[in-house]
């Protein structure tokens, strides 16, 4: 969760890193979305233009996720490197991030069941199979693992 007045991110750990997550959509007969070790980490803000749009005429504070500013990225940069450092988990994760709201519904982005079950690494709900969640939207994720392996060269891991 951005904390907008001190410029850092704040988070919250509902289970533990070690248990799989049950938010997923996860459609009987289907490829198992929640119980291959994924965990969760949901970003507050949006990453839909238009509910950006009617915040901003609201003048309510938020992080538009596609535009996030460098502290915003920097702190999700440091929790996926504690992720990999103290969990293993691989920091790679798809090409495609596609703008919200295309990225919503059955997209090229979206993950077949074999490619889920072998893939390890970061990913949004955009990529999930059996979900039709379009979120994070366009994250710069590059720019993400940029940060994340500047972190990493700079803490000697």
């Amino acid at each position: 969760m951005p904390d907008l007045h001190t410029k850092r991110i704040v988070i919250y750990q509902h289970f533990d890193f070690d248990r799989s997550s049950r938010a997923l959509a996860n459609k009987p007969g289907g490829v198992q979305t929640n119980t291959l070790n994924v965990t969760q980490v949901e970003l507050v803000g949006t990453c839909d233009p238009v509910t950006r749009d009617k915040w901003v005429k609201a003048s309510r504070s938020h992080i538009f996720w596609p535009q996030a500013p460098l502290w915003a990225l920097e702190g999700l940069a440091e929790l996926l490197l504690w992720a990999h450092r103290e969990h293993g988990v691989p920091l790679t994760g798809p090409d495609s991030w596609k703008a919200y709201p295309g990225s919503y519904g059955a997209t090229a982005a979206r993950m077949t069941a074999s490619q889920w079950n072998n893939f390890r690494g970061i990913c949004g709900h955009q990529h999930v199979p059996e979900n039709d969640h379009g979120d994070p939207g366009s994250l710069n994720f590059r720019h993400i693992m940029e940060l994340v392996k500047k972190k990493k060269s700079e803490a000697n891991l």
